[in-house]
């Protein structure tokens, strides 16, 4: 996985190299904290009143957790839409968007409140679950302009903000029992109300301040144009990119972790003989090691590499499972097992969502990203259904035992993926090196077995005159002897080739190909454009 880690410096010089991006992407880190914080408000107000919500209305305690779980489907249901929304027009109307959505969902929560319709809530709630979509894919615009550098520190203050909405939207409460007053509504719709506006001066700040938008500069073009690039393409790039493989299943996986044992831990503690003033502060807790370290998980991923964070991450997460199954009977035990299960989610999730963003090229990277928060948000719903099942069965013991299991699992995916990725680039120099056989692509090198491209596809390409053609990157190239991939425009379409160079060249870096080799290869310099003197 080295090619998506190895080219930090190339790719700050990419991004210094304009003039003002520095300042546009700190201007826009400023406009998403802002608005995690006023979206926040009405995720925080859902999350403190779902359940009181989901009792009331509908006179029956099962359906207490039925709200909140109507939030988390909405969310997945919104995170490929907006996506793909991304994708073809930019950040700014993929996200002003989903708050809109959200606006008006919670909206409709308040008002249902107000008149007693358990439906029509419901159908609100799922509306408000596109403000979560947009809590997810805030973080990840806040990676479109950054260098490789300071991805994961971008990325994890914009996390460390949601933080701030879901405390405030608990205390917020007492207010907006006020606010119902005003319109003549119930007590508890007034939260929502608060929520709603919240939503709506979040969605008002993205559409106004985001300017240029970051993903359509991050892309070279102009503002309303559009892109050809599809879910399915953001698939593809996962499926086929292992560090790409190895983030998506690492933060869903922690996400799963994390919802699973949450959801029924403070039920655990309740019947353990625990006050629900000290279940609320386990649950505060919990929320602060979730959040209040992001910045710290960041900056480490940065530094230390995604990869040593994600595995830490995942170790936390066993030693909370731990902690939960052999203090199960101990109130002390479990408050801090649901601190380090915040903390090792918190690891994960910033280093994963880091590497994901290294690990694609910059055209598929929105569509991979609502792949991984669609995925995310439907590990977390599945995960919180079957922790009520399992506990109901086997009791609470068994639950965090086969959460850690889970994490175990995916670390041990995360590393063994990662020496199988060496593997295979090993095995394509040595059969570049020594055999010169023809490989179409670092990906099509298989392990213990030869891959054959097609007859008539190698000798098209065999005649081509590669020399003084320029591409960009699409897999880093490391430097020296080690390979990397480049795509080059060729008969109408795309081709991609092992590449070497003398130093690192990260991806989406324009390159010059200056010698080419039998096998695919060519070698190749970095290039920079210079207008009137373009090569072919």
């Amino acid at each position: 996985m080295a090619e998506a880690e190895g080219n930090v410096d190339a790719d700050r010089v990419k991004t210094d190299a304009v003039p003002g991006r520095l300042a546009l992407q700190r201007r826009t880190v400023v406009l998403l904290c802002t608005a995690q914080v006023l979206g926040g408000l009405s995720m925080g107000g859902a999350l403190a009143l779902g359940a009181i919500l989901g009792e009331e209305l509908s006179g029956t305690d099962s359906m207490a957790g039925l709200p909140t779980t109507v939030v988390t489907l909405g969310a997945a249901a919104a995170g490929l839409p907006l996506a793909s929304l991304a994708a073809g027009r930019g950040r700014r109307p993929a996200l002003t968007t989903g708050l809109l959505i959200a606006g008006f969902g919670t909206l409709t929560v308040a008002v249902a409140v107000d008149h007693g319709w358990f439906v029509v809530m419901l159908v609100g709630m799922a509306g408000l679950g596109s403000g979560s979509a947009v809590s997810l894919q805030a973080r990840f615009a806040a990676t479109d302009l950054s260098s490789a550098g300071t991805r994961g520190r971008d990325l994890s203050l914009v996390v460390w903000t949601t933080m701030v909405g879901a405390v405030i939207g608990p205390a917020v409460v007492p207010f907006g029992a006020t606010v119902a007053g005003w319109f003549a509504m119930t007590d508890l719709s007034g939260p929502f109300l608060v929520g709603a506006a919240g939503c709506f001066g979040a969605a008002a700040v993205l559409f106004a301040g985001l300017r240029p938008d970051p993903l359509v500069m991050a892309l070279g073009e102009t503002d309303g144009s559009r892109t050809t690039v599809s879910l399915a393409d953001g698939l593809s790039a996962i499926v086929h990119t292992p560090p790409a493989r190895a983030a998506t299943a690492a933060v869903v996986s922690a996400h799963a972790v994390m919802v699973g044992v949450m959801a029924l831990t403070p039920v655990h503690m309740h019947h353990g003989g625990a006050s629900v003033t000290l279940v609320g502060l386990s649950i505060s807790a919990h929320i602060a090691g979730m959040y209040a370290l992001a910045p710290v998980m960041g900056l480490l991923s940065d530094r230390a590499g995604r990869i040593p964070v994600i595995l830490g991450g995942q170790a936390v997460l066993v030693v909370s499972c731990v902690i939960g199954f052999v203090f199960a009977e101990s109130q002390t035990g479990l408050v801090v097992a649901l601190v380090l299960l915040g903390v090792g989610w918190s690891a994960s999730t910033v280093a994963a969502s880091a590497l994901l963003t290294d690990s694609v090229d910059t055209a598929r990277r929105a569509p991979a990203q609502g792949v991984s928060d669609t995925s995310m948000s439907l590990a977390g719903a599945a995960a919180g259904a079957l922790a009520g099942i399992i506990v109901g069965t086997f009791g609470y013991p068994a639950l965090v035992l086969g959460a850690a299991v889970v994490a175990v699992v995916t670390a041990a995916y995360v590393v063994l993926d990662g020496v199988r990725d060496r593997r295979r680039s090993a095995m394509a120099q040595q059969s570049v090196s020594e055999n010169g056989r023809p490989v179409a692509s670092l990906r099509d090198v298989p392990l213990g077995f030869e891959s054959l491209a097609g007859e008539s596809r190698r000798r098209r390409m065999s005649a081509a005159q590669l020399v003084g053609r320029t591409g960009t990157v699409t897999m880093s190239i490391p430097g020296g002897e080690a390979l990397g991939e480049i795509e080059l425009p060729f008969a109408g379409g795309t081709e991609r080739f092992l590449a070497r160079a003398t130093g690192p060249i990260g991806i989406d870096e324009a390159v010059l190909v200056i010698a080419e080799w039998p096998g695919r290869v060519v070698d190749v310099e970095p290039w920079a454009s210079v207008p009137g003197h373009e090569p072919r």
